[in-house]
This record gives structure tokens, C-alpha cells and sequence, in this order.
């Protein structure tokens, strides 16, 4: 149903909204956003346009995905809390790998500005991380606040994914 009304609105007023793609050095990537505008646009021969940013590497654009899936209003809260953990695991990859890049570049050590900047972006929604399980806590309930659902419910559908993980395969759970 919504995708016919998406299509209708296209049909009647044109593509109002911008298609975002991801651009790295230059290079056009990914479109992260628009995906059903542009199917219909070029269906129709609609005319639309595309915003690009610039986005460092894919885990990033896939941080920014997220992030904007959950700035939607139309998501019901447990795919909002799905998107939510889903949040919460990649920034924790990120994190971690971005570690070992510094740790790599400086013979395992980062200068402290190297260290805040760090810790700046591992973090949900700009918040400082702590080490330990107070960082955990604190990057769930930043993550939960910012996608308004519980943090219960981000730690179910944690705990939801990784059944299905357990379950399916990695693979077959995505």
C-alpha cells in the first residue's frame, strides 16, 4: 500500500525529494536513500535529483543508513528497535576498528587528540564513550533515547538477532 501511494504521489507531483548517494574520494558508491523513488522515477521517466555526501568507508554509510531509518516516522517500534540494535552492533565494529587503525598507525599508542576524536565517533549520537560495561550502558541508552524506544526493547531485539543469527546463519538472518 505504501509503496502504490509513493508511486502515486510521484506520478501526480513529480519527485519532490532529493535520492542521497554515497560518495568517497570523488567516486559515486552507493545510493543509501531513494531507493523505491528511483525505481519509480525511472520507471515513469520521472526526472529526479541526487544529493551526494561524502562518507569515509561502507561501515560509516551503513551507520548513516541507520541512522536515517530510524529518523522515519511511519516505523513501528519493534522494527525501530531492530534498526536500533542493528545501530548499536555497528557502531561497536566501528569502534573497534577504528582502534586498531590508530593503534596500527602510532605503534599502539594515539595521542590523546587522536583518542577524544576516537572515542567522539565510536559513540551513539555524539555521546563520549567509557570503557567497560558503563560504556556499553551508556551507548544503548544514547542509542534507545535517540530512536525513542525503551532500552528494554533495543536489548530484546538484540537478543531477538542474535537467535536468528544463531538460528539461520549470518546470511540467512539478513
Amino acid at each position: 500500500d505504501e509503496y502504490a501511494q509513493l508511486e502515486e504521489n510521484l506520478l501526480r507531483d513529480g519527485c519532490l525529494h532529493a535520492l542521497t548517494a554515497w560518495r568517497e574520494n570523488g567516486k559515486l558508491l552507493l545510493l543509501l536513500d531513494g531507493h523505491n523513488r528511483h525505481a519509480i522515477c525511472t520507471k515513469h521517466g520521472i526526472p529526479f535529483k541526487v544529493d551526494t555526501i561524502e562518507i569515509e568507508s561502507r561501515a560509516w554509510a551503513i551507520v548513516w543508513i541507520r541512522r536515517n531509518q530510524l529518523g522515519r516516522r511511519n516505523m513501528p517500534d519493534d522494527a525501530r528497535a531492530i534498526a536500533a540494535a542493528l545501530l548499536l552492533d555497528d557502531l561497536k565494529k566501528l569502534s573497534l576498528t577504528e582502534r586498531g587503525k590508530e593503534a596500527r598507525k602510532h605503534g599502539g599508542k594515539a595521542t590523546p587528540e587522536q583518542q577524544a576524536e576516537r572515542e567522539r565517533m565510536s559513540t551513539a549520537v555524539g555521546r563520549q564513550a567509557i570503557k567497560g560495561k558503563k560504556a556499553k550502558k551508556d551507548n544503548l541508552a544514547a542509542v534507545a533515547k535517540a530512536s525513542k524506544v525503551s532500552e528494554r526493547r533495543v536489548r530484546r531485539a538484540r537478543a531477538f538477532l542474535k537467535q536468528t543469527v544463531a538460528a539461520m546463519g549470518k546470511d540467512g538472518a539478513q
